[in-house]
């Protein structure tokens, strides 16, 4: 719905995302979770990270978005240390967990290594990986009707597996590069057909808000900056835009992985056209961090003759951002 010509994040949100700013303001674990968790569908919604996403994708604020987003790591530590110390159900959060998409969206979307980290070594989500009764726990939600749904030609929610490898890849992300985290990659990275399988088959990965934490966006990723498999990257960047024809967040963030995967084989004009095409997306979906994300990139790999007409887009796009010249210095990276 963002490329709809009539969408408005101001008229969903208020002024600057002032509703979600509020939201965020009056979240008290101790006061909302024992409430949430007793209403409705039973889910503490706040958990999920919505907040964060938004704010930083159409607002850039990223003051707010970093109030948001420790709020949300405390209420996933609480949630892991009750379920591990025996005093709340692990199949009571399934879906806190597994839906924690906008969380981790917007920690990979703001390159917050040190709060994916953290989500990781203190959540549902990253405990899954290795405790059995966490995982089992997670895992109900697919038991659910709309998480169990699988039609005849194989086409599915999502699974399991893939979920588990969206969290191992999350880790690889954060993790040091070295031979030996190399080694273990060749071994369990699933190769570019499989990926795109995923992308055609599981619809979840393409309704929700993944882009940057795409199964398939992501584990091409790790296949171009950590094993240098720069074109099987391109493979997969390539076949997304073919299967997903209409979500502007996942079509910005794969253009985005196109041009870097071009730029990293000496592409350049290939990178810069990429790199275009992710702006325009952006700016489809309002998302002003993304086009200044890939504008970014533009500027990085453009011609001396061209350069300075994007740092002027650059720029207006900048103006437009709640976060400070200051706050964006280690995004911009002197492009400004």
């Amino acid at each position: 719905m963002h490329r709809l010509p009539d969408f408005s994040p101001e008229a969903a949100f208020g002024t600057g995302g002032a509703r979600l700013r509020k939201t965020i303001d009056a979240y008290d674990h101790d006061a909302v979770h024992p409430i949430a968790k007793q209403m409705g569908f039973n889910t503490d919604v706040f958990m999920l990270g919505l907040e964060p996403l938004y704010l930083l994708l159409w607002w850039g604020d990223l003051a707010a978005v970093r109030k948001g987003v420790a709020k949300n790591l405390d209420a996933h530590r609480r949630v892991l240390e009750r379920v591990q110390h025996g005093t709340a159900p692990a199949d009571g959060f399934g879906y806190e967990s597994v839906i924690s998409t906008f969380l981790t969206n917007a920690l990979v979307t703001a390159g917050n290594h040190d709060g994916l980290r953290e989500f990781l070594a203190h959540s549902m989500s990253g405990a899954a990986l290795a405790d059995e009764a966490v995982r089992a726990g997670v895992a109900s939600y697919w038991a659910s009707s709309f998480g169990a749904w699988q039609s005849e030609d194989g086409h599915c929610y999502s699974t399991l597996a893939t979920w588990l490898l969206v969290q191992r890849g999350l880790t690889a992300l954060v993790e040091a590069d070295t031979e030996e985290s190399r080694a273990t990659l060749r071994e369990w990275l699933p190769p570019a057909a499989e990926l795109l399988r995923i992308t055609d088959l599981e619809v979840a990965w393409r309704s929700n808000p993944w882009s940057g934490n795409h199964p398939a966006i992501l584990l091409a990723r790790l296949h171009g900056e950590r094993l240098q498999a720069w074109p099987t990257a391109i493979e997969v960047a390539e076949g997304v835009l073919g299967v997903e024809r209409f979500n502007p967040l996942l079509r910005t963030e794969a253009h985005r992985l196109l041009g870097h995967a071009h730029a990293a084989l000496g592409e350049h004009k290939a990178a810069c056209a990429a790199a275009e095409r992710a702006v325009a997306e952006a700016a489809g979906g309002r998302y002003l961090w993304l086009e200044m994300l890939a504008l970014r990139d533009l500027s990085r790999w453009s011609e001396a003759v061209e350069a300075e007409s994007v740092r002027l887009r650059l720029e207006e796009v900048v103006t437009r951002m709640a976060a400070s010249r200051q706050e964006l210095a280690d995004v911009l990276e002197g492009t400004l």
